[in-house]
This record gives structure tokens, C-alpha cells and sequence, in this order.
């Protein structure tokens, strides 16, 4: 991964990690009930001369055994995309905004896990690039 990729990366996590514990690629085995881990990012090819369109995933696990307080996963799902949905990203040499597309939800082999596929993508406009 780029410096710049690792920038936007932790800056999305950082606004992820705002609403539920976010993790890159791996999650923590802490026993969270509601967590969510994103991952790599695709280059769409999609490009001009500013701007990149990156696509990722966000995975969201729930495990209904360690809920307590009446929350769901689809509460949470909701939440990441009415707070997120059209957010201004800003990291050092780059800053774009998010913008959710879709989500599925996915069957896991224990029954107590609920998890849900969130895609979204992040149009990036990069600037201070070596050369400019």
C-alpha cells in the first residue's frame, strides 16, 4: 500500500472507529458485539487528473450473545451510512469525500454472528505530489 493509501486508509478508519470499533483488514479477537473491519482497497480505474475513485468493503459482525442494550446490526448498518454517507475525508497530500453504494447481508456458519457487506467508494483529489 502507498503512503498515500495508508493516509486514506487510517483516515477512514478513524471516521469509522467514531461510530463502532473499526479495524483494517484483521479484526481484534476482543470479544466486541458490534464491530466492523474494512478492507483493501480496489483501484476502479476510474480517474482524471485529480481524482482517483477508490472502491472498498466494510464488513459489520454483530453477535446477538453480547448485545445488551436492544441494538441490532441494522441500527448500527444504519448509522454508518446516514452518518458517513457523503463525509469529507481529509489526510496529508490528499482529501475526497465517501459515498455509500450498497449493502448485503451475509450468512455466517455460527448462527449468533450476524453480519452484514457494506460497499462504498471514496473520490480522492491528491495534491502536494512530488513533481507539482
Amino acid at each position: 500500500m502507498s503512503v498515500l493509501s495508508k493516509s486514506l486508509f487510517t483516515s477512514i478508519v478513524g471516521m469509522f472507529n467514531e461510530i463502532i470499533p473499526a479495524y483494517f483488514e484483521d479484526a481484534a479477537q476482543d470479544n466486541e458485539p458490534i464491530y466492523c473491519v474494512i478492507n483493501s482497497p480496489i483501484r476502479t480505474g476510474i480517474t482524471d487528473e485529480d481524482a482517483e475513485l477508490i472502491a472498498f468493503y466494510v464488513d459489520v459482525y454483530g453477535n446477538d450473545k453480547l448485545f445488551d442494550n436492544g441494538e441490532d446490526i441494522i441500527d448500527v448498518c444504519d448509522n454508518l451510512r446516514n452518518m458517513l454517507n457523503k463525509s469529507i475525508i481529509k489526510a496529508p497530500q490528499l482529501s475526497g469525500h465517501l459515498n455509500f453504494e450498497k449493502e448485503t447481508p451475509l450468512q455466517e456458519a455460527e448462527f449468533d454472528i450476524n453480519h452484514r457487506r457494506q460497499e462504498w467508494t471514496a473520490r480522492v483529489f491528491y495534491y502536494n505530489k512530488e513533481g507539482d
